[in-house]
């Protein structure tokens, strides 16, 4: 059902004053009452093939319909236009377009509702083409994966993988095995779903923390441990990386730090103390 439109202005038209002094208040109000009944069942304005009598009681007049008619086509306030069973409303389509093309916007999404039914229909007829044409794309994709992660093993050699690690174990960069996450549940997450780091990521780490300043595999084991240890602090499934980035870039950081030599003669027992001079004996 459609709403229609009313110009404020129709509270102080001269339209309204005429209908008002011709049919007073209850004229006024059959005359929204007949802009309601074309928005709701004749959404173009078009009145052909109704009587007046039959307008006159879609509008709710309960006086002579031949009298609201006439107060309807008065040439100098025209409400409705043309002859008996020839009416509409005047100038419908200018005031509520939005309601006039309400059939149009219907029909159009009939239209591509019976299309979309079609198709679903056609899929549920031949639910294989579909799988097939996916299939055989996955098929070519993962044949030509395989080759080029087979010219990759050929010449490069490939590390060994710790089974009880949630990541893999390199010894160098871009020479990651993939990692056997049967064996192990991944690292803790706040989403309780185990984490495994991916070859990308940890690809990454490598190239960016250098071997000699960062051990990566030690400090993911450290991460790890630091999880299980701290569970309301551990992140969440899409949290991981970043975690784990920003881990090894303290690790980084910390390993540049040049480390505190400890004086092993200062202490409590150190030379320099009160007891320096004072014999062994009377210590204890």
């Amino acid at each position: 059902m459609e709403d229609y439109r009313v110009k404020t202005s129709w509270r102080t038209s001269s339209k309204r004053e005429y209908v008002f002094d011709k049919l007073g208040a209850v004229g006024v109000l059959a005359v929204m009452d007949l802009w309601s009944y074309c928005a709701s069942e004749k959404t173009d304005g078009d009145l052909v093939g109704m009587s007046d009598k039959k307008i006159a009681a879609e509008a709710k007049w309960r006086g002579d319909p031949d009298e609201f008619m006439a107060a309807l086509t008065d040439e100098d306030f025209q409400l409705v236009d043309g002859g008996p069973g020839e009416r509409f409303i005047h100038d419908w389509k200018d005031h509520n377009p939005w309601v006039a093309g309400s059939n149009g916007r219907k029909a159009q999404a009939s239209k591509g509702g019976k299309k979309s039914a079609e198709k679903r229909k056609a899929a549920k007829v031949n639910p294989t083409d579909s799988e097939n044409s996916t299939t055989e794309s996955q098929i070519s994709s993962t044949d030509s994966g395989n080759s080029t992660t087979e010219s990759k093993m050929s010449s490069t050699p490939s590390p060994s993988v710790s089974a009880s690690l949630p990541f893999p174990n390199p010894t160098a960069p871009r020479r990651v095995a993939e990692p056997q996450k049967a064996h192990h549940e991944g690292m803790p997450t706040k989403d309780g779903k185990g984490w495994f780091i991916t070859d990308r990521l940890m690809s990454t780490l490598c190239d960016t923390y250098p071997h000699d300043k960062v051990d990566v595999r030690q400090e993911l084991l450290k991460a790890n441990a630091w999880l299980i240890a701290n569970p309301t602090k551990q992140k969440t499934h899409r949290g991981m990386p970043r975690f784990i980035n920003g881990w090894m870039a303290r690790a980084a950081k910390d390993a540049e730090k040049p480390k505190e030599k400890r004086d092993v003669t200062v202490g409590w027992c150190s030379p320099s103390t009160e007891f320096k001079n004072q014999d062994p004996s009377e210590m204890w």
